[in-house]
C-alpha cells in the first residue's frame, strides 16, 4: 500500500497492537518506537509521505530509464517496437510514440508489484540526502527504515481481520449485547485474502525493523571506532611530543657538551690559531675522535662554521681578539 492515511487509525508512538493475528506484532511496534522514542507523531508521518514520494519516483526513474534504453535500441520500423509502443496523435501530422502500460512486466525491473517498500529504499536511499528535512531534523537511515516499519505495521492491521465484537452485560435491560465496532472497510474483501496482505505488510515490517537496528548498530560502531582513533591518535601525538622533548635536551646536551670540549682545547692554546675559522676548521675535525655513538657514528658531528662560532662568541666574552 501506499502511505495516505494509515496514522489516522493507527497512532505510531501510541496506537494499540493487536497480538491476535500476529503474536510478534507488539514486539516489531516496541523496536521500532525505541528507535524513535525522541520523535513526535507529527514528524514521523511527514517523514512517512517523504518516504512513500521517494519510493514513487524510485520506480519512475527506472520506468523511464529502461524505456529510453529500449527505444534508443530499437528502430520505428523494428518488428519489436510495435510491441512496446504505440502511435498516440489526435491526427497524423501531430503525435509520438508512447510506451504501452501493458508492457510493464516486460521490462524486467523493479516495480511495485514485484519489490517490497523495503527493499526500495534501501535501493534508494543512497540518491536522497534531504529525506526528512526541516520537518524531521537530523535525521538517519535507521529512523527512515523505523518509520517504514511502523507504516507497514499500520496496513497490517488495516488488512488483519479483527476480532469478534465482544459480548457484554447490558445490566439497564438485563440482557447480552454485542459492542457495536466500527465498520470495516475492507470486510467486502475474502478473509483469506486479507490475512495474506496482513502476512506480506507484516514480513516487510519485520524486515524494515530489523535493517533499522542493522543501521543504528553500525552507525554506533563507527562512532565507537572514530572515538578510538581520536583517543589512538591524540596518544600517538602525545608519546611523539614526548619523544621529540627528549630528543631535544638529547641533542641540546650534546650541543653543549661538544661546546664546552671546543671551548676547553681552545683556551689551552688560544695562540695557535690566527683566526676563529681556522681554528673552528681543526677544532671541528677534532671533535669528530672526542667519542662514538652506539651506531659507531661520531658522537660530536658541528660543521666547522658552528665551532668558530663558538669560539668567536667566548673570544669576545673574556676579551680576545683575533687577528
Amino acid at each position: 500500500m501506499n502511505f495516505l492515511k494509515q496514522f489516522d487509525t493507527f497512532d505510531p508512538i501510541l496506537g494499540e497492537v493487536p497480538d491476535h493475528l500476529f503474536p510478534i506484532l507488539p514486539e516489531i511496534a516496541w523496536r521500532a518506537r525505541t528507535i524513535l522514542k525522541s520523535r513526535t507523531t507529527s514528524q514521523i508521518i511527514s517523514l512517512a509521505k517523504e518516504l512513500d514520494w521517494a519510493i514513487e519516483e524510485y520506480f519512475r526513474e527506472l520506468k523511464e530509464s529502461e524505456i529510453c534504453r529500449l527505444e534508443s535500441g530499437m528502430q520505428c520500423n523494428d518488428e519489436r517496437y510495435a510491441q512496446y509502443f504505440e502511435w498516440d496523435s489526435l491526427n497524423s501530422g501531430n503525435g509520438r510514440y508512447l510506451f504501452k502500460d501493458s508492457m510493464l512486466d516486460e521490462l524486467d525491473i523493479p516495480t511495485a508489484e514485484n519489490t517490497s517498500e523495503v527493499d526500495a529504499i534501501k535501493e534508494c536511499l543512497g540518491e536522497w540526502d534531504d529525506l526528512g528535512g526541516e520537518e524531521f531534523p537530523d535525521g538517519k537511515p535507521q529512523d527512515f527504515f523505523a518509520v517504514l516499519s511502523l507504516w507497514l505495521l499500520a496496513d497490517t492491521i488495516e488488512w488483519g481481520v479483527g476480532k469478534p465484537s465482544p459480548i457484554v452485560a447490558n445490566f439497564q435491560s438485563s440482557k447480552m449485547a454485542e459492542l457495536v465496532r466500527q465498520r470495516d472497510p475492507l470486510d467486502h474483501l475474502d478473509k483469506s485474502y486479507r490475512i495474506m496482505m496482513a502476512g506480506q505488510s507484516a514480513l516487510k515490517a519485520l524486515d524494515a525493523v530489523c535493517h533499522a537496528e542493522h543501521l543504528r548498530e553500525v552507525a554506533q560502531l563507527e562512532q565507537a571506532f572514530s572515538s578510538k582513533e581520536i583517543t589512538k591518535q591524540a596518544e600517538e601525538s602525545k608519546h611523539r611530543s614526548m619523544r621529540t622533548e627528549k630528543l631535544n635536551i638529547s641533542r641540546h646536551q650534546n650541543r653543549n657538551e661538544a661546546r664546552a670540549k671546543v671551548i676547553d682545547k681552545w683556551q689551552k692554546t688560544p695562540d695557535e690559531w690566527i683566526s676563529a675559522a681556522k681554528a673552528g676548521i681543526f677544532l671541528s675535525n677534532w671533535l669528530l675522535g672526542q667519542g662514538a655513538g652506539n651506531d659507531s657514528k661520531p658522537l660530536f658531528d658541528y660543521q666547522p662554521r658552528t665551532v668558530s662560532d663558538w669560539i668567536r662568541e667566548h673570544a669576545k666574552k673574556i676579551g680576545v681578539r683575533f687577528k
